[in-house]
């Protein structure tokens, strides 16, 4: 009815302060919603469109040696786009321009001036054209602050070759530079990726003109897991090492999963923040309602229909969405570009694409309208289901005989006026304090849920950085060292300790699961890498069998006491069965855990040692660093410290996130608090317009509110804790991916600040609100029911 109408436009001026801050609440709900899966269809877009420019491979095959001639079979097969042959091997570069140290250099050969496949974008320099002169990889060329013209001094096979930078690159396989599945801390700083013409390459490398690497593309529509099997097949006799579908090759799948870490924040959090602004309206209309009775009454009485009612009030809802939503999308639109830019740098990302989105727009209109309409659905019904002569009737004070409220009136006797009227009206609207607890409850949640997430990648980064890997330094050798060689690293001059470890990338495979990993072999007892279960106690590792991770547990669905095929990733190694014995929780990363006499089993070898943990005394690190980088036995050395740094470098999109989130989660506190408040100082209008008449104070009953809404507000906190808890778990176990589990933990800080920050939103909003006490019209505030 267009009288309604009138009277709907007339209202929601009237209460403009509280619909708007309802229209905040679910415009950030939106604006949350939009920017997070705008700026995952971006990433998505333009993650696609950067592999199809430069030409991303499908699969890729290691073997030990192949000739050309296999390779020029395989690109012949139907279904095979293209197929290039590379040579692909890491060897040390020692980096004098800096601290002295060394670092890992894949050399990777290129055919000129692009392959076919896995093509690279030169951002600076040029192609290279002179002897051993190469591209290097962005990331590392930036950090150092090399020029085009500058050497990098290589150690192969024993010897040193200086190689020249022809300019810089970035290419789709190492948008996220990893060495492999298992570096779950890779670094700009110690890990260079260089291309180097084909030629120069089987010169510096003796691999004449057989190659060790194999990536190939397939046409769309082909049945790619077959054509794997059948190119597996034909490189068998060269010695196929490992094959990687696109899915698990490392750059491919850490992005992959932070994209659908992403899509999953997008769904989570907005519809957290809409249950939370749907949850609002109901409140807000709900006391509408009450207030309105007489009004309803009426209409009724004038022979308005209850559909009508119910549209009336239905349509608040409607309005509000509908507010939400436009202008929600577009600050989401705008905000999804520096979400976008942020994932693209970290990511390196070399086409971006932006596109306004307007299905995302559509569905966000819907799914605000969905969630207000549905909680708005129970207070329309309600208004459109009471009696005419009910409503007309003034509402009759329920007199309190109910135990409880009996003892804590006689609880707070001897705390004085104030806090006896503010226990009172507490008691006496219970309906009313509960809804407004329940309000503020939603403000705690959302701190807590957004807060929480800090929590959990801080004990992460303790436990895994101090419990778990214990070490300062970690060495690695270009070949197996005997314990003579770590008893000589271990009598440095400031080294603690030495552990020897040894390391064997495998297949792990169980049932019709397998996944490329690493087993790894420690010391028994070892202080330096220690393994424990999610229990926390210590996990021995016995001969004969092996610990998994609990990634590992997941994806080969395995239980203790399962027998596990493992096959090292090398040359005419053989598979043998190893049973599972317990499971590590290591939080990042997954491994299989195993003796040395076991490995060697595996190997078929001797003893030996590829790696080794050192713990060094205060000021001796750049010292062992330095000496260890002179000796041509060590690969590379991986500081802890640094890695660290690397690792926040890597969780720098979620830190970016988790900031935007909990802005998001701060200002609609402020507004659900505000609400909340403003509602329950506008409901008791008259009342407290009657105190003041009766002769209290201005200054007595704004204390009088604030002591019962701040009790209000601790009882909506002790309400709020453990819902927060529970969603923030609930969460938790959502986002966990096969590279990183992360724990479920919430630090007491966080409780402190989600309650304190409740609190003084709450005080604000009363000290707003409060202000109007002072400007009421008595006589009028007491007639407008009457009326």
């Amino acid at each position: 009815m267009k009288g309604l109408s009138t009277v709907r436009w007339r209202d929601l001026f009237h209460y403009r302060s509280q619909f708007l801050a309802v229209g905040i609440v679910v415009l950030l709900g939106i604006a949350l919603f939009s920017a997070v899966y705008i700026s995952f269809q971006d990433l998505r877009y333009s993650v696609d469109y950067s592999y199809e420019e430069l030409r991303f491979g499908d699969a890729w095959f290691s073997v030990y040696q192949a000739p050309q001639p296999i390779i020029d079979n395989i690109k012949r097969l139907p279904g095979v786009e293209a197929a290039e042959g590379r040579i692909i091997e890491d060897v040390s570069v020692k980096l004098p321009f800096q601290v002295k140290d060394k670092v890992t250099c894949r050399i990777i050969s290129m055919p000129s001036p692009q392959p076919d496949v896995n093509r690279v974008l030169i951002l600076d320099g040029s192609y290279p054209r002179e002897r051993y002169s190469g591209l290097i990889h962005e990331d590392f060329y930036q950090y150092y602050g090399l020029n085009i013209g500058d050497q990098l001094r290589l150690e192969i096979q024993g010897k040193e070759h200086d190689v020249a930078i022809s300019g810089s690159m970035r290419t789709t396989e190492y948008l996220y530079p990893m060495k492999d599945q298992m570096d779950m801390t890779p670094s700009t700083r110690n890990f260079a990726i260089l291309y180097v013409p084909q030629e120069q390459v089987q010169d510096l490398l003796g691999f004449g003109s057989n190659f060790n690497d194999i990536s190939v593309r397939f046409q769309p529509g082909t049945d790619e897991e077959a054509l794997t099997e059948q190119i597996e097949h034909m490189l068998e006799p060269y010695g196929l090492l490992k094959t990687i579908p696109r899915e698990y090759q490392p750059s491919a799948m850490t992005i992959e999963m932070e994209m659908m870490g992403l899509e999953q924040m997008a769904v989570m959090f907005p519809f957290l923040f809409l249950s939370v602004a749907g949850f609002t309206i109901y409140i807000l209309l709900f006391r509408l309602v009450n207030q309105q009775k007489q009004q309803i009454g009426l209409f009724m009485a004038l022979g308005v229909p209850a559909r009508s009612i119910f549209l009336y009030y239905q349509g608040f809802a409607l309005i509000i969405g509908l507010f939400g939503a436009i202008f929600g999308t577009l600050v989401g639109q705008l905000s999804s570009a520096g979400l976008t830019s942020i994932y693209a740098d970290i990511f390196n990302i070399p086409f971006i694409v932006h596109r306004f989105s307007w299905s995302t727009f559509a569905v966000s209109i819907l799914i605000s309208w969905l969630a207000l309409g549905i909680a708005a659905y129970t207070a329309a019904r309600m208004a459109s289901r009471i009696p005419p002569a009910q409503a007309m009737r003034q509402e009759t004070p329920v007199a309190q005989t109910v135990n409880f409220s009996a003892t804590i009136l006689r609880l707070t006797r001897n705390l004085g006026l104030v806090a006896r009227m503010a226990a009172r009206n507490i008691l006496r609207t219970g309906r009313r304090s509960l809804l407004t607890a329940l309000g503020m409850s939603m403000a705690v949640l959302m701190l807590i849920v957004s807060l929480a997430f800090w929590d959990q990648v801080d004990f992460m980064m303790d436990r895994y950085f101090e419990e778990i890997q214990a070490f300062n330094l970690k060495v690695y050798f270009n070949q197996p060292l005997d314990i003579e060689a770590i008893k000589e690293i271990d009598r440095l001059p400031g080294v603690i300790t030495a552990e020897p470890m040894l390391e064997i990338p495998c297949k792990f495979s169980h049932g019709s699961e397998s996944i490329d990993s690493v087993t790894v072999s420690l010391p028994p007892g070892s202080k330096l890498h220690q393994l424990s279960n999610r229990q926390g106690e210590a996990l021995p590792v016995r001969e004969g069998g092996i610990i998994l991770t609990e990634t590992l547990r997941n994806k080969l669905q395995v239980t203790e006491g399962d027998y596990l095929e493992t096959k090292p990733l090398l040359p005419d190694a053989r598979s043998r069965s190893l049973q599972v014995v317990g499971f590590a929780d290591e939080l990042v990363g997954h491994a299989g855990y195993l003796t040395f006499n076991r490995a060697w089993q595996l190997l078929e070898s001797g003893e030996g040692y590829n790696s080794c943990m050192l713990t060094v005394e205060p000021g001796f690190r750049a010292e062992v660093k330095s000496y260890l980088a002179d000796s041509p036995r060590v690969l590379y050395i991986q500081d802890q410290v640094f890695a660290r740094d690397d690792f926040q470098s890597y969780m720098k999109f979620f830190y970016a996130f988790l900031g935007f989130m909990l802005s998001f989660a701060s200002i609609m506190g402020i507004a659900i608090v505000f609400n909340t408040t403003t509602i329950n100082i506008w409901e008791r209008k008259k009342e407290l317009s009657l105190l003041k008449i009766m002769g209290l104070s201005s200054s007595v009953i704004k204390r009088m509110v604030v002591v019962e809404n701040t009790a209000v507000g601790l009882l909506g906190a002790v309400i709020g804790f453990p819902l927060g808890t529970w969603i923030s778990q609930a969460f938790t176990q959502s986002y966990s991916t096969e590279i990183m589990q992360l724990p479920f933990v919430i630090y007491p800080r966080t409780y402190i600040l989600s309650l304190a920050a409740m609190l003084f939103m709450l005080w604000v909003s009363q000290a707003i609100a409060l202000r109007q006490v002072e400007d009421w019209d008595l006589v009028e505030v007491l007639k407008e029911r009457e009326g």
